[in-house]
């Protein structure tokens, strides 16, 4: 029985006057044996309350501890969750209470077994050096909503946080983010952490880490060091992993909408520049003004940005294509059967000759696709050569409705004009520029000719770029002068 405060005080008063227990007792309406309690009492003061939760999870205790031992000897990624062992519990034994519950109970166990030393550490960082990770995010290229990699690099000292918007986690996708960040700081850091060597290089099964030679080249190039953290041990990279969650909270919501992957890559480097008039989460200044730090530690970046390309050499097929991976580029077919060398870029694939003459650039793709990647400029003069194979052509879904009924009704001379005037036109005014104004030819239902189409192509063009208010009308005198011929 817990009497009052007051109670207590005026029990140890009256036994200090000499009071006799049972004068006490009688007088303050306790028993004796209260009395007897508190006037023995020495030592009064404040203990942890003790705290022993009861759970409906306790009659399945034995249950859940075999597995949970069990556990023990497994592979960590192959352990019970909070989540498998209630699924178990419902399935297996007819648990009726909720998932809370099991996942406290569950908790509760893992945290009483803990072995001294377990746990995270605190880290203490230099200036000038870097952490770097992936995340993923959701955001609308040209209107469509595109799963992105963004590349965070993070400064553990200061807490300044940049990030840079890739196609993939390549190690040539991984030196291009790096480099966009290092010129947008304008210096380097001295080191940088890595998770596990993502993008830059394989463990074996000894744990070693093996980089790829085009990281060990950006090393050397801007004489970095890498750091790469232990398996599992994201307590090493803490600063990393939470501003990977802050900038998909903070810098993509809600959902950005921009014209392409590169055009992200500057919001995010001028939302890292807008943390920096912000206060530091422990440390009594803004986050700039502990990045003035990490900067003075920092290296000095090289005249020369680093090309980050690694070249494969490859051999064009039979149709004119070379396979990188999963995935296979058009090189033409005029270089079937050749020797080739591929240049593989984070967002770009180049196709140079042994002389190193260009043939082709494609955009880079990621993962397997079952059409081949081509420019449908380059597909126009072997259907010039071979106008029946129109019908059957890559280039079909490149050219709108309105063309595609004119090739279609075309006789193979007609076909083989037609793919002359686009051919022509294409090397002036570029192909996207040329199938417009041809398409709105055919759509008004008149006769396709080169003068025409070159006049309107080339004014398409033109008034795309930059300063196209100044034009040289001149141009368009002399092909009116030819179209009329």
């Amino acid at each position: 029985m817990t009497i009052p405060m007051p109670t207590m005080e005026r029990i140890r008063a009256m036994d200090a006057r000499g009071t006799s227990a049972r004068q006490i007792a009688k007088e303050l309406g306790v028993s004796r044996n209260t009395v007897a309690k508190y006037v023995a009492q020495e030592d009064f003061s404040p203990k942890p309350v003790a705290h022993s939760p009861r759970s409906i999870v306790d009659e399945y205790a034995h249950i859940i501890t075999g597995w949970l031992i069990d556990d023990l000897r497994q592979p960590k990624k192959q352990r019970h969750t909070g989540r498998r062992v209630y699924d178990r519990l419902v399935a297996e034994h007819g648990f009726t209470g909720s998932y809370s519950t099991v996942q406290r109970w569950v908790k509760r166990w893992r945290q009483s077994r803990r072995q001294p030393g377990e746990g995270f550490n605190e880290l203490v960082w230099e200036p000038g050096i870097a952490q770097a990770d992936f995340g993923e995010a959701d955001v609308y290229i040209q209107g469509v909503r595109t799963r992105v990699h963004v590349l965070v690099m993070t400064f553990p000292y200061s807490n300044a946080r940049y990030a840079a918007a890739l196609p993939g986690e390549t190690s040539e996708c991984v030196c291009e983010g790096l480099r966009r960040i290092f010129e947008h700081v304008g210096l380097a850091p001295h080191a940088i952490v890595f998770d596990n060597a993502t993008g830059v290089g394989k463990r074996d099964w000894a744990r070693r880490v093996t980089t790829t030679r085009l990281f060990e080249l950006f090393k050397l190039h801007y004489r970095v060091q890498a750091r790469f953290t232990s398996p599992g041990s994201g307590n090493e990279k803490g600063s990393v992993e939470n501003a990977v969650g802050y900038i998909r909270r903070n810098f993509l919501v809600p959902l950005p909408h921009v014209e392409s992957l590169p055009a992200l890559t500057p919001v995010l480097l001028e939302a890292g520049d807008g943390l920096l008039a912000t206060t530091h989460y422990r440390k009594r200044d803004t986050i700039g003004a502990w990045f003035q730090d990490d900067r003075q530690a920092m290296l000095e970046l090289p005249g020369i940005g680093f090309d980050a390309c690694t070249w494969l050499s490859r051999r064009v097929d039979l149709v004119g294509n070379v396979q990188i991976d999963e995935v296979k580029y058009h090189a033409g077919n005029e270089y079937a059967g050749q020797q080739v060398q591929v240049g593989l870029r984070a967002f770009t694939v180049l196709i140079v000759t042994l002389t190193g003459t260009v043939i082709a650039e494609h955009p880079r793709t990621y993962g397997a696709t079952s059409s081949t990647v081509h420019d449908p400029a380059q597909l126009i003069p072997g259907l010039s050569r071979k106008p029946g194979a129109m019908r059957n052509s890559p280039l079909r879904q490149h050219l709108p409705p309105e063309l595609l009924h004119v090739f279609d009704q075309a006789d193979p001379h007609e076909t083989r004009r037609l793919l002359r005037v686009l051919q022509h036109v294409s090397g002036q005014a570029g192909f996207p520029a040329t199938v417009e104004v041809m398409a709105k030819i055919a759509a008004d239902g008149r006769t396709i000719n080169q003068a025409e189409v070159e006049m309107g192509a080339t004014r398409t063009t033109e008034s795309a770029q930059p300063g196209a208010g100044s034009v040289d009308l001149g141009v368009y005198d002399r092909l009116t002068e030819r179209a009329s011929a």
